[in-house]
């Protein structure tokens, strides 16, 4: 993971030699430069050779670090979103909070790889990531609708009725695809009330 996300750093730059050097150097030493800062590295790298023999003036340094800490930051937000989005389902979802989806990422070898990691970056992985799984939980929700076949013969219900109402529960009841969507009940009487309208028009023809 670090060597990738270090080698992405390197080609985005097509480094000088001098900053090639000192990116080796971070790259050696600083594995968490977003939980650090320019300061601290000069004080506690300032006698190595790397650093102490660098022809790059000092302001030409610290530009280096702070971009090498935005690239890696990046990188790490999107593995973490990638790292959410691989967790089981039942595990999180589209509306599980911030401490309890980190709470799974840290609860697991993975998240080692994400120690250190201030948390608006891991909040901005997290709303990331909730984003792409309540999509993903909407078109798991709506592909399910078109097949599962509870739908049949409620083509006439109307919203706001009871017969909605009690076709809701039903559905709720029958899958967790559905049911992922619970705490939405807004979005989840929208999916059927398209379900049931495809449904009449498809009958209609």
């Amino acid at each position: 993971q670090e060597h990738e996300e270090v080698e992405r750093v390197r080609k985005r730059r097509r480094a000088t030699a001098e900053e090639e050097g000192l990116l080796n150097l971070l790259a050696e030493r600083v594995k968490a430069p977003y939980a650090t800062t320019w300061e601290a590295v000069r004080e506690a790298l300032g006698d190595l050779p790397q650093m102490r023999d660098c022809q790059l003036d000092r302001d030409a340094q610290e530009r280096l670090f702070m971009e090498y800490r935005r690239d890696i930051s990046e990188q790490r937000c999107e593995a973490l979103v990638a790292h959410l989005s691989n967790l089981p389902a039942d595990i999180v979802g589209p509306d599980t909070g911030f401490e309890e989806a980190i709470g799974q990422v840290f609860n697991g070898a993975a998240g080692k790889v994400f120690a250190g990691m201030p948390e608006d970056l891991l909040r901005e992985a997290w709303e990331a990531w909730r984003g792409k799984a309540h999509d993903s939980a909407v078109e798991s929700a709506r592909s399910w609708l078109r097949s599962c076949g509870h739908l049949a013969g409620s083509e006439s219900v109307e919203q706001g009725a009871p017969a909605f109402d009690a076709l809701l529960q039903k559905l709720n009841a029958a899958d967790v695809r559905f049911r992922r969507l619970a705490a939405r009940p807004s979005e989840q009487a929208l999916l059927v009330v398209q379900r049931l309208e495809e449904m009449r028009e498809r009958r209609a023809s």
